[in-house]
């Protein structure tokens, strides 16, 4: 799945001359009310404007006042309102700033004017945020494409959240309207994404535990620890330590929170040294879940290996007895591991699985595979057994 994604993966709508082209076909289409609207009013008033020349050039400058007055109303309005729009108009203005810093690769024809080609530059909107992406790959403009985020950020008047490097490629990512995206304390919680900060910003405090607040007085600090308290005690236990003793103090009244904020230098000090003690033991928690799952893999690979075995011997009483039970136990561990996704992606899981496991056992059997058996689960058996013990950081829960 993770490689299909690598494949497939939308990198957003390249930037390209198509932009000015559909800024004037929208203006274009915007327009054409008003002279329908016109047409038909000059075609009922033929005979009174033709008769009379001044109403005519009275007429003439109305018609063409409203319509051009009401077309960039509309313009704006769509541009303003609507996110569709939004997303042309920013796409437009890259292009813009892509050709007045001459970031393109003239193309010289012959007895004809020069053509240009602008280099491979993607944007990826939604409601909340954009996503810009340059091709790198060792050309001509990859030092501009590596600083120039700080230009796009005063360009789309947007706070810039974040930079991502992937091989060939550097992507800026910016919040779209940082106003919209506001949501109140109480809707700061946890989901599956993390902790939602704002409308499609979130904290993954399980992959990402370290967080650093700066801000000068006043910026509003210590609001956004409060509404991320608000959400994390929703979860799961907290533990305050306020060197400053003035932000936090009051809390220590609250019963959720009650032995659990310390601002005495001695208390502090207790705390941390207790905090690394539920770390190891954490991470002897891992250690021993980790060898349990090893030791549940193993026991699958042996059912297998016993099926294919009774299999080969022609054994089919024995083999109706066994392979049914190594399949409802292969699902049970597979429903353990995914039991905390919601439904529907449970569902997917167990009809995916349960497709792709019967059909290569009906596979390996009609086409009399079974000499390859062995050597799938002769590999399965290695790499279980070359697996350290330690687990990764990202497999940790904090709370």
């Amino acid at each position: 799945m993770k490689l299909l994604k690598q494949i497939f993966y939308f990198r957003g709508i390249k930037i390209g001359k198509k932009e000015k082209i559909v800024s004037r076909m929208t203006v274009t289409i915007l327009l054409l009310p008003f002279l329908l609207l016109f047409g038909l009013l000059t075609y009922l008033l033929f005979s009174q404007l033709s008769s009379n020349l001044y109403f005519l050039l009275v007429y003439f400058l109305f018609v063409v006042l409203i319509s051009f007055i009401g077309t960039f109303i509309l313009y704006r309005l769509l541009h303003i309102k609507f996110w569709f729009f939004k997303k042309l108009g920013n796409r437009r203005l890259l292009y813009r700033h892509l050709l007045e810093n001459k970031i393109y690769y003239p193309i010289k024809r012959k007895d004809k004017p020069d053509k240009i080609k602008l280099p491979n530059v993607y944007l990826k909107q939604n409601k909340y945020t954009i996503v810009v992406t340059f091709q790198l790959e060792g050309r001509q403009f990859q030092d501009k494409f590596l600083n120039i985020g700080g230009a796009l950020e005063v360009m789309y008047s947007a706070d810039m959240m974040g930079r991502i490097d992937e091989k060939g490629y550097i992507s800026y990512v910016y919040s779209a309207d940082t106003i919209l995206g506001r949501i109140s304390a109480k809707d700061v919680r946890v989901v599956d994404k993390g902790l939602i900060l704002m409308e499609d910003v979130f904290w993954d405090f399980v992959h990402n535990p370290h967080l650093l607040i700066a801000g000068g007085t006043g910026g509003g600090k210590t609001v956004l620890l409060r509404s991320i308290l608000n959400g994390l005690l929703r979860e799961g236990l907290v533990e305050i330590l306020d060197p400053k003793q003035a932000d936090f103090v009051s809390l220590a009244e609250l019963p959720v929170l009650q032995d659990r904020v310390v601002f005495e230098v001695a208390d502090m000090i207790n705390k941390i040294i207790e905090f690394k003690e539920n770390m190891e033991i954490r991470y002897a928690t891992m250690r021993q879940l980790q060898k349990e799952k090893n030791q549940k893999e193993l026991f699958i690979i042996t059912l297998f290996a016993l099926s294919y075995l009774f299999y080969f011997l022609r054994e089919g009483f024995i083999l109706s007895l066994i392979y049914p039970f190594v399949i409802s136990y292969y699902n049970v561990v597979i429903l353990q591991t995914i039991s905390k996704k919601d439904f529907k992606t449970i569902t997917f899981y167990m009809v995916f699985i349960g497709w792709i496991a019967s059909g290569a056992g009906l596979f390996v059997a009609l086409e009399n595979l079974i000499l390859f058996v062995p050597i799938v689960l002769l590999i399965a058996l290695i790499k279980i057994m070359t697996r350290e013990y330690l687990p990764k950081n990202k497999e940790i829960t904090y709370v």
